[in-house]
């Protein structure tokens, strides 16, 4: 997997860290709901304004979108080392949480009012779902639905609605324009 040219690791540190402070009283709150407000947060944004937040590689998985690995593992073991996070596992159910814990204040100085705008949309929206609950919307949404378990899901996709297609033309578009900026 390729890391994208806009990849921001302190900005994906510093998101996870915002997440993880605003959802400390959700108790839904777990590594599931935190990787599908990410994914969300990078989408809307990159929807809405052209680019993502993070810059994140998002791929399919089991459970729905995902940040990759090495991006996201980093991210948060570095966190965790300086002790600004902590990961804290609980039984719910017949399923082990792993539940990030703020243990410092984000700095959200890195992002933008759009940015924040969009981050607080998506908590606000998410933070009291089950992981569950939000991992089954993602599965109905078309950037999850074209690709297969494994496979990197292109920011673009999140031009292509069920119900509103976007003429071939337009994509095309942006697909050389992502393609052009992922050269620069």
């Amino acid at each position: 997997m390729d890391e994208r040219s806009d990849f921001s690791p302190p900005k994906l540190e510093e998101l996870i860290l915002y997440i993880s402070e605003c959802c400390k009283d959700s108790p839904t709150f777990g590594a599931i709901l935190l990787n599908k407000i990410l994914f969300y947060s990078d989408f809307l944004h990159y929807g809405h304004y052209g680019t993502p937040i993070t810059g994140a590689t998002y791929v399919h998985m089991p459970n729905g979108p995902a940040p990759c690995s090495p991006q996201f593992l980093s991210a948060r073991n570095n966190l965790v080392m300086n002790e600004r996070l902590e990961i804290k596992e609980r039984l719910v159910g017949r399923w082990i949480q792993k539940r990030p814990i703020a243990k410092d204040k984000s700095d959200k100085s890195l992002f933008s009012d759009s940015e924040r705008a969009i981050i607080d949309y998506v908590i606000d929206a998410l933070s009291c779902r089950t992981a569950g609950f939000v991992s089954d919307y993602t599965h109905k949404e078309v950037p999850w639905l074209l690709t297969k378990e494994g496979e990197e899901i292109p920011y673009y996709t999140v031009f292509i609605r069920e119900r509103e297609p976007i003429p071939m033309e337009y994509l095309a578009r942006v697909q050389e324009a992502a393609a052009a900026k992922s050269i620069q």
